[in-house]
């Protein structure tokens, strides 16, 4: 979304805008880094943008895409995140030159994409090409986003690419038909500076702590309802051609 206090919006049927002070929620859950690249992040024209990366910046939260690079120094080694709208596949020049340009200054490289078809839980061809040829050019890890639904994990050449992660905690729907979601957990094993294992884990959750509503507050799952959103994952990946093996 937008932190803005504007009025001036785009000319489109969604415009999405948080007031400025709700990036404490950010804060207050450990956030550090953040994705601007997507189809909202203009809703309240260039002022609205401007407004969003100021309050982020005076919050002390990190922020890439749309141009922007970020970098995360965390226990001796430096995480890069790189943003993209992923449209089309006419980003690869663009997506291959940043991520030369910041693997010579990163242990680590994520890469972020707004892509895909609201409510499809299977990524089209532009995710899939995209998404490995991140992969291809040094990319440790790809996460999607957009689809507003799940979709399913691939493990190419031993690193993950997430292509849609559903919705988290999200405020632009009352009562959204799908709440479930998930939390990748990943884990980056270094040894003598040297990324050794490219672990994940995932964590089965729903939007919501209730059933009947959107109460805003992304929960952790368990029991039968936990093995029903893996099933759902597992299914999903295994449609892909280098699907994630769950077992």
């Amino acid at each position: 979304t937008t932190f803005t206090t504007s009025n001036k919006k785009a000319k489109k049927r969604f415009r999405f805008k948080g007031d400025p002070s709700y990036v404490e929620i950010l804060k207050e859950g450990s956030i550090e880094m953040v994705n601007i690249s997507n189809n909202h992040i203009y809703d309240y024209l260039q002022k609205g943008f401007d407004d969003t990366l100021e309050t982020l910046e005076q919050a002390g939260i990190l922020y890439s895409g749309e141009g922007h690079v970020a970098f995360y120094e965390t226990k001796g080694i430096t995480i890069a995140s790189l943003g993209y709208q992923g449209w089309n596949t006419d980003i690869k020049k663009e997506v291959k030159g940043d991520i030369e340009e910041v693997r010579d200054k990163a242990d680590l490289v994520v890469v972020s994409f707004h892509w895909g078809k609201e409510s499809t839980n299977y990524p089209n061809g532009v995710q899939r090409e995209l998404g490995r040829f991140a992969i291809d050019q040094g990319a440790d890890i790809v996460a999607g986003h957009h689809a507003h639904v799940i979709q399913g994990i691939e493990e190419y050449n031993g690193k993950f690419i997430l292509y849609g992660l559903g919705n988290f905690c999200f405020g632009g729907n009352r009562n959204p038909r799908d709440k479930d979601t998930f939390i990748f957990q990943s884990e980056f094993v270094f040894r003598d500076g040297e990324l050794k294992e490219n672990l994940g884990k995932v964590i089965p959750c729903q939007v919501s702590s209730v059933k009947d509503v959107n109460d805003y507050q992304p929960t952790v799952l368990d029991g039968e309802e936990a093995k029903r959103v893996m099933k759902r994952l597992k299914e999903y990946s295994s449609g892909l051609e280098y699907g994630m093996n769950f077992d």
